[in-house]
């Protein structure tokens, strides 16, 4: 799979941004909304479709304006039909301007949290679930006759035909209207009938004994995510654009559509290995089970090392999952996840 996405889009805080959005598209309109950007002042900036602006014509243009405030992380996306859900987004990093940046450093030394490196244009992971059919399709379909997995493509189902059932999540609660096919991690990724030998993977690249500011962004149009880095634990410093106390030792972050979280992660390379798993796995459980996941995930690599390193072979991606130390969660060991809905959280 080949990836779609730019990379991230970063400004500094107080910054003047300028866009210049063209539409070649034949015959859509489209609009693109700056999400999480309070556009003060410049409402007419906030990119919502029929709302804000009218859309922008196909091969037509619209500058974009706005003065790049709060500071945080952010993406933007499309406002306009389904199009967000099949590739048009992309994160937006407004930093810190110097004085800021200094107080939230000496804030987070208060819990004894140190020195750490914020590298956004290479620590930015932007979460999607990839359908197969086109997002408007999908759309249509579970606005009027629902999902069926069992006619062909575009055919209309028959009375006797059995729309799809929902999976359910560990309450019980409905998560997927339509089946998962495949989850992708800035633009690349696999569906789960590939083989990994015959995709690519992101790689994030870390030193060994230094911390790292991430960013993690959920662009998903169905799933949420529950997601986790092997053998490490996270602490979480901010959601939405905001500071938040810091939380630590957090296994698994759960992540809805439009959120965003920053994390910090201590690169101390437990067991010494050279790469480890990264996984963002929906709340889908096997029916009649209380906590067995179905396994549907968007996959990704840590990688120890130096960041001109070599892109890591698809031939190690099978070895590099096998080996990697996994989270076990159990009664007297339990897991520790930020933003869980559940009562009960395996």
């Amino acid at each position: 799979m080949a990836s779609f996405q730019d990379p991230p889009w970063i400004a500094n805080e107080g910054q003047e941004v300028t866009i210049n959005v063209e539409n070649r598209l034949a015959s859509e309109g489209i609009s693109v909304h700056w999400h999480g950007i309070h556009q003060m002042n410049t409402p007419w900036m906030d990119g919502v479709g029929l709302v804000t602006q009218c859309p922008i014509n196909p091969q037509s243009s619209f500058r974009y304006s706005f003065k790049a405030t709060p500071s945080g992380t952010f993406w933007y996306h499309s406002h306009t039909g389904a199009q967000r859900t099949d590739g048009l987004f992309g994160a937006l990093i407004i930093r810190e301007n110097s004085s800021r940046e200094e107080t939230i450093r000496q804030e987070l030394n208060r819990f004894g949290i140190g020195q750490f490196e914020d590298l956004p244009n290479q620590h930015t992971l932007t979460l999607l679930d990839w359908q197969q059919e086109a997002s408007l399709d999908l759309f249509t379909q579970l606005s009027t006759s629902g999902f069926y997995t069992d006619i062909p493509i575009g055919q209309v189902p028959k009375p006797d035909d059995t729309p799809y059932g929902a999976t359910k999540s560990y309450d019980g609660g409905d998560v997927g209207p339509v089946p998962y096919f495949s989850g992708i991690i800035n633009g690349l990724g696999r569906h789960i009938d590939v083989p990994y030998i015959q995709t690519r993977l992101s790689n994030f690249t870390v030193e060994n004994g230094m911390m790292y500011r991430f960013r993690l962004i959920g662009a998903q149009g169905v799933y949420a995510y529950k997601f986790s880095i092997d053998g490490h634990k996270l602490i979480v410093l901010a959601t939405d654009g905001f500071l938040v106390e810091p939380v630590c030792e957090v296994d698994y972050i759960i992540i809805h559509t439009g959120e965003r979280y920053d994390f910090l992660l201590n690169a101390t390379q437990p067991g010494d290995l050279e790469n480890y798993w990264i996984t963002a796995e929906t709340l889908e459980i096997e029916p009649g089970q209380n906590c067995t996941s179905m396994g549907h995930v968007a996959e990704a690599i840590l990688h120890y090392g130096q960041s001109d390193d070599a892109p890591i072979s698809s031939l190690e991606y099978e070895a590099i999952k096998t080996n990697s130390p996994t989270r076990q969660c159990e009664m007297d060991n339990r897991c520790r996840a930020v933003n869980c809905p559940f009562e009960y959280f395996p």
